[in-house]
């Protein structure tokens, strides 16, 4: 007989059950409702939704009521539950409705929790959660500007829905927003969120990000787009039903090669009005694009400042955005009220407590943490092992794009600068290039990779002593369907390769 295996909640009432002579019928309380487990033979595993200590191996043990590692919270309407991940945890909705992020947790289900791990879980008309005390700091949000966001958020996708629907029945482009401020303020939550709302609403908008800095569609360096189909996933990330459309950068600031940035998101820009215009229900769904955030310091005299607001100029001119969201930044939205066309409405919106400043090693250990997810997969409970291959160094060649401009001093006379930003130069291979990323460009010639979208990425874990060969790491246990290579400024020690 197939394992089977039922997991029901009940009234106290309706503890009363038949048992058959092939079936197991186990039972423990938690607060006011009893859950049932039913499951073929005794000796068979209980598999059920929550924190796995709740049973064991030949069937299931009581709920431990006085377990000092389990707390309970009770959220009222509007509430917000903030949490910190220390160590290995889980979260579970015992009652009501909550969502993390745009995307609603499922009754009884536990999400696990990581190390790092940082979230707000938002009930809209109340709920009751357990976590894992242990491993969590959690705490109740009692401030109201906080539970304010809830609200702004929500109209923020009420405002869209209103004109995706119009859309819808007039056939014309859905909206197109784009997320901006400085670095830290929540941009990608917020994106994510109202890219989840729109999924839940059976919208299919297309989500952007151009933050080369820390990349939520694929890696850092990197500026990519997907249609997305269903809210995020808490577990395994953006649905991928179909590959995001990916260029490599390179840098993790705009500002690294303005020029470049443009040429490349000009370049995206105009795919995606292709894919739009041949799928009426993308096309109606519009864009949601997160931005790159600039520093707050004005330690460079203002010019990651000012190239940060030309290449949010840049990327609103390219996407022809209808809708512009500032984040708590008063004299970026003053300023791209005057820069920008009437017809674009800036909305400035708070910034939640929840989004913290993150110093340089933080920021490191992020962007390695989305780099090991892409080699590893998003799902910690489901780990991929990439693989290792050796190639020959005669068999490929490396580019980095663009050089440093020659002062017009050093320049002869009457003579004028090259545009140098997009000129591939051939990087060899060297002891230089351990540990770093590589993107796999589709394009046939060097002149094309700047402007040519990457296959995928590989990192070079060892080069040889004689440097004729050169050992990656793959995701694929192919070689690469291409041999032109772009080398990116991350540097990323895989902890399986050690």
């Amino acid at each position: 007989m197939d394992f089977q295996t039922f997991f029901m909640c009940v009234s106290e009432n309706d503890m009363a059950c038949h048992l058959s002579d092939d079936l197991l019928f186990d039972a423990f309380r938690f607060s006011d409702r009893f859950y049932i487990i039913c499951h073929h033979s005794v000796g068979r595993q209980a598999i059920i939704p929550g924190n796995p200590d709740l049973i064991e191996m030949n069937g299931v043990k009581d709920f431990p009521r006085s377990n000092p590692s389990i707390r309970s919270y009770t959220l009222e309407k509007y509430q917000m539950l903030r949490f910190e991940v220390t160590s290995p945890s889980g979260l579970t909705l015992v009652s009501g409705a909550a969502e993390v992020f745009g995307t609603e947790l499922v009754c009884g289900w536990e999400l696990q929790l990581y190390p790092g791990q940082r979230g707000t879980v938002v009930t809209f008309h109340g709920c009751k959660l357990i976590v894992q005390d242990q491993g969590v700091a959690a705490y109740i949000i009692a401030s109201s500007e906080d539970q304010e966001i809830v609200h702004v958020y929500v109209n923020i996708h009420a405002n869209l829905e209103v004109s995706r629907q119009k859309a819808v029945k007039e056939q014309s482009r859905g909206p197109r927003v784009l997320v901006c401020g400085q670095e830290s303020v929540g941009k990608s939550t917020l994106c994510r969120t109202l890219a989840s709302y729109a999924a839940r609403r059976k919208h299919k908008p297309i989500i952007v990000d151009v933050n080369v800095g820390l990349n939520q569609v694929c890696i850092p360096t990197t500026i990519a787009a997907i249609s997305v189909t269903k809210p995020y996933d808490l577990m395994e990330g953006w649905s991928l039903e179909e590959d995001p459309l990916v260029f490599c950068f390179g840098h993790t600031d705009p500002a690294s090669n303005l020029n470049l940035f443009r040429e490349q998101v000009n370049r995206l820009a105009e795919l995606i009005n292709i894919r739009s215009e041949n799928d009426m229900s993308i096309f109606t769904s519009g864009c949601i694009i997160n931005m790159s955030g600039f520093r707050k310091d004005d330690s460079d005299g203002g010019s990651s400042k000012e190239k940060g607001i030309q290449a949010i100029r840049t990327t609103a001119a390219a996407f022809e955005v209808d809708t512009l969201l500032v984040i708590e930044d008063g004299f970026l939205a003053s300023f791209l009220r005057e820069d920008l066309p009437p017809e674009v409405t800036i909305v400035r919106l708070p910034k939640s407590s929840g989004a913290i400043t993150r110093s340089p090693d933080q920021w490191t250990r992020q962007r390695d943490a989305r780099v090991c997810a892409y080699l590893h997969g998003e799902n910690p409970l489901r780990r991929l092992h990439p693989h290792q291959i050796t190639l020959k160094s005669s068999e490929y060649s490396i580019y980095k794009v663009g050089s440093e401009a020659i002062p017009d001093a050093l320049l002869p006379h009457g003579a004028q600068e090259e545009e140098t930003w997009r000129n591939p130069i051939q990087v060899s291979v060297s002891r230089d290039l351990k540990n770093r990323l590589l993107a796999v460009s589709q394009a046939s010639e060097p002149y094309q990779v700047p402007e040519a979208p990457v296959y995928g990425f590989i990192v070079v874990v060892n080069v040889s002593e004689d440097k004729s060969a050169f050992t990656i790491l793959s995701p694929s246990p192919h070689p690469p369907p291409n041999n032109l290579f772009l080398l990116t400024s991350i540097c990323y020690v895989d902890p399986e390769s050690l």
